[in-house]
């Protein structure tokens, strides 16, 4: 999309797509589910390779502000790589590895959940390659994850369920209209996306509502002997867009993970929120933690201004813009780590150009 076209953002909004989250499982919920009602009952149901309980979730956190990335005031617009998060934070970074993060629940009862943990998973480059360099020094580098997914077959998880993000809805040629940024569709190869899940019928929200993050998970009662297992959706909402007339999180905290059994209603699964706005979720029968391991920070690379662990030209040029400025020592151009970029640290620069770091 045309990021930082200015003016206003619905005129944009139906011409280009934006993946929320999504989820491959082994149901077909178009058969399952009526569209037009909600469930009498929760759907009972068995692990599979595509279903897990809700104990072991990864998320990602959003990466950039609420206001639209069209037209937002946040110079110069509202994408990752020019804004900070709803709390003024950068995610992904080296050290940090919080691209994506692990969060444990433990189940008090069917429809209540509390988070003994949460830390460290991944950063952007062990997420995936693409991903690389991680924003440790330059926010240019900033990527936001709006999706994730584990599954053991995708032989058998082969029924895809996506939302679409409110700033990029495509008019879909096959659909007839622009997608619901609050309702869950089927994907239908050749065809086009099915809603199956509808905000007001299923999940008892708000119309207008985005939904953000979302998992289908089984959900149990740990205090009930029958030990039976039920079909649950559990996902967040999009912070409020103040740029648009819809209240995209329709009155619910975006930092909160719900749950509903697709009956109509809806319920606060996690009762505490988590650090920031929830981008995407998923569930997996293993903690996170047991296949991530901690990432030792690349050794330091002097002259390297920009990440890309080469000295050169670049690095240069972001020398000669911060020359004479103040910055956090040791970051930017700052090679010194004395806090301000000068003629010491182009001594450095220069006598390291060339260089490329391992």
């Amino acid at each position: 999309p045309p990021a930082c076209a200015g003016g206003p953002p619905q005129p944009v909004i139906p011409l280009y797509f934006d993946l929320s989250d999504f989820d491959a499982i082994n149901l077909d919920l178009s058969i399952l589910i009526n569209p037009g009602a909600p469930l009498a009952a929760p759907f009972a149901t068995q692990p599979s390779p595509c279903l897990f309980g809700p104990d072991h979730l990864a998320v990602s956190y959003d990466d950039d502000s609420a206001d639209h990335y069209i037209s937002s005031p946040t110079p110069p617009c509202s994408i990752p790589m020019f804004d900070l998060s709803p709390t003024f934070d950068t995610y992904g970074q080296s050290g940090r590895r919080d691209e994506v993060v692990a969060v444990e629940l433990i189940a008090l009862s069917l429809t209540s959940s509390t988070i003994v943990g949460t830390g460290p998973a991944l950063a952007e480059d062990r997420l995936h390659v693409s991903l690389a360099p991680n924003p440790d020094i330059n926010q240019d580098d900033d990527d936001d994850v709006d999706g994730l997914d584990v599954y053991d077959d995708p032989a058998i998880c082969d029924n895809w369920y996506f939302t679409a993000d409110h700033e990029a809805t495509w008019n879909h040629p096959l659909l007839g209209g622009a997608l619901n940024p609050g309702v869950i569709y089927q994907a239908v190869p050749g065809g086009p996306p099915v809603p199956v899940i509808d905000p007001t019928i299923h999940l008892g929200l708000h119309a207008g509502v985005d939904i953000d993050a979302f998992e289908f998970v089984l959900l149990n009662d740990p205090t009930s002997p029958s030990g039976s297992s039920f079909l649950a959706i559990i996902f967040s909402v999009n912070d409020d867009d103040p740029l648009t007339p819809d209240n995209e999180s329709a009155g619910l905290d975006p930092r909160v993970l719900y749950a509903s059994f697709l009956d109509g209603a809806f319920f606060d699964l996690t009762g505490t929120p988590l650090d920031e706005d929830i981008d995407a979720v998923t569930a997996y029968r293993l903690p996170f933690s047991t296949y991530t391991t901690p990432i030792t920070p690349p050794a330091p690379c002097p002259g390297d201004a920009n990440g890309d662990r080469v000295v050169n030209g670049a690095d240069l040029s972001v020398l000669l813009g911060q020359f004479g400025q103040a910055v956090p020592p040791g970051t930017g151009a700052d090679f010194n780590n004395d806090g301000i970029v000068n003629a010491a640290d182009l001594s450095v620069l220069l006598s390291n150009f060339g260089n490329i770091c391992p």
